[in-house]
């Protein structure tokens, strides 16, 4: 919201009488900016993008905030089109469709459920080795623009857990002598893309929660699966492909994890992992690398928390006459890995699981099965 206070004063003598004028202006003339906030993925099938404005009216802003035209253009505004570039000519063109989606947020101050979307279908994908503009033709203001480079993802860039090994089991710790839990460290390892600038990794832990009625656990009331996210941290790489990245996660803090995010119920009992009948194996977690261009990279780093004396952000936006981000992501996973029996026995008996009462849902393990 754009917002500016004018005040004018002046003194006219006349005739030995002093006058004086004040004019106060709250609602200024002003600019309507456009905003632009898109991520193209190379493996997507569909490219959204957000297209909205600014406004300023008189009275109560946030009155105008619940009113759907205060913040989207009419049909016929403008012609978007994304363009793919190699070697800086435009070798293929895509129009911009809108559609009408029902899924905004209805607890917050702008209107819902309903809002305008923007999107292009990329069936087959967009090429990674290319640049894509995206350029918005007003009718009646400044056109609009923007440029990204595309994620050279790379198969099999995740070396450590690895991808496809249908049978990797996880060592977060082993158990020695009576109740003695000793936690392994394990270094997550994977090579960087081209043009990737920041990754973020986290961790899917697959549970299944079992609600009993009686302490014996004789009488089950329901079985529900759950999936706990765990973000592992996120590290910076220097665009090129090829780099090496290394991140260690302390073994331990899976088990704070669990317990800071589970509740201890004698009434509880958790199953870790999916039994795979086909492959005989459980499936506990998924390894999830997100990666970021420099655009993104960029914006996520100003828009982290300030942790210094310092409060103020800078603004960023790579939007050419407006405001707002056009950058691109990626993702690389590894997905079904398992976890050792040491693991399993420590989520038993640490101090900091024991009570969450865990077992396997392997059904052929007598001592730490589910039975």
């Amino acid at each position: 919201m754009l917002r500016n206070i004018k005040v004018a004063c002046c003194a006219i003598l006349v005739g030995g009488v002093v006058g004086c004028s004040t004019d106060v202006e709250l609602n200024a003339p002003y600019d309507s900016k456009t905003i632009v906030f898109g991520l193209l993925e190379a493996d997507a099938d569909t490219q959204w993008v957000k297209i909205n404005r600014t406004w300023l009216g008189e009275g109560n802003n946030l009155d105008y905030a619940a009113i759907r035209d205060s913040s989207e253009y009419q049909e016929g505004e403008f012609v978007g089109t994304i363009n793919e570039i190699v070697n800086g000519g435009v070798v293929n063109s895509f129009t911009i469709q809108d559609t009408l989606l029902d899924n905004k947020d209805e607890d917050g101050i702008f209107f819902a459920p309903q809002h305008t979307a923007y999107y292009i279908a990329t069936p087959s994908g967009l090429n990674d080795e290319a640049d894509y503009s995206i350029e918005l033709d007003f009718t009646n203001k400044d056109d609009v623009s923007s440029s990204t480079n595309m994620i050279n993802t790379v198969p099999g860039a995740i070396t450590f857990p690895p991808q496809g090994n249908p049978e990797f089991q996880m060592s977060w710790a082993n158990v020695t002598g009576v109740a003695n839990v000793v936690y392994f460290d394990p270094i997550f390892k994977w090579t960087s893309s081209a043009n990737a600038s920041r990754y973020e990794a986290a961790l899917t832990v697959y549970i299944v929660e079992n609600v009993w009625n009686d302490l014996a656990h004789t009488d089950l009331v329901s079985s529900t699966p759950r999936q706990l996210e765990w973000f592992l941290g996120s590290e910076t790489a220097t665009g090129q492909q090829g780099q090496t990245i290394n991140m260690k996660v302390e073994g331990r803090g899976f088990y704070s994890f669990l317990n800071s995010r589970l509740t201890a119920d004698p009434f509880v009992t958790r199953e870790i992992g999916i039994w795979d009948e086909e492959e005989q194996f459980v499936r506990a977690f998924d390894f999830t690398l997100t990666i970021a261009n420099d655009e993104l990279a960029t914006y996520l780093a100003i828009n982290e928390p300030v942790t210094n004396i310092v409060q103020e952000r800078p603004e960023y936006t790579n939007i050419n006459n407006g405001l707002g981000l056009w950058a691109s992501r990626s993702e690389e996973k590894a997905v079904g890995i398992g976890f050792t029996t040491g693991t399993m026995r420590a989520l038993q008996q640490s101090d900091l699981t024991q009570g969450l009462n865990f077992c396997s849902p392997n059904p052929f393990d007598d001592e730490l099965g589910c039975q």
